[in-house]
């Protein structure tokens, strides 16, 4: 985000201290100041649990409009892949509205890209963090 004089400044969540706890205990851990919805898919395939920055309003159905990105954050956890492109997200959202908004929700791509903000940070199980960033 860009102030008035066109500065960027940092707004939201900060990432990193939640991935310090994660390593505490042993999880390795990145952040993202940008990521795609395709970098989340890589990343899921490296065997990576994803925390990704959306709108709160990824918990209602699908008719009601999405009108902002980010404030919320969601674990991806899986994708569907179809005709060579990614069709769904798979995610965990406790605020989900509806059940099945919650656990496993499958989340079309184009209503993910409406809402979510760009940025996250992934964990990996001990031995699995091979990323770049």
């Amino acid at each position: 985000m860009h102030n008035k004089q066109g500065e960027l400044v940092n707004f939201g969540w900060i990432y990193q201290p939640l991935v310090d706890v994660g390593q505490s205990y042993g999880i390795k851990g990145h952040v993202y100041k940008t990521l795609s919805i395709e970098d989340i898919c890589s990343l899921l395939l490296t065997g990576a649990l994803v925390i990704a920055s959306v709108s709160d309003e990824i918990g209602e159905r699908n008719g009601t409009p999405i009108t902002h990105k980010g404030g919320h954050v969601v674990l991806v956890h899986g994708f569907e892949w179809s005709h060579q492109e990614c069709q769904t997200l798979l995610i965990h959202n406790s605020s989900g509205r509806f059940p099945e908004l919650q656990e496993n929700a499958v989340i079309p791509y184009d209503r993910f890209a409406a809402a979510f903000a760009g940025r996250g940070f992934a964990f990996w199980s001990v031995g699995k963090n091979d990323r770049s960033g």
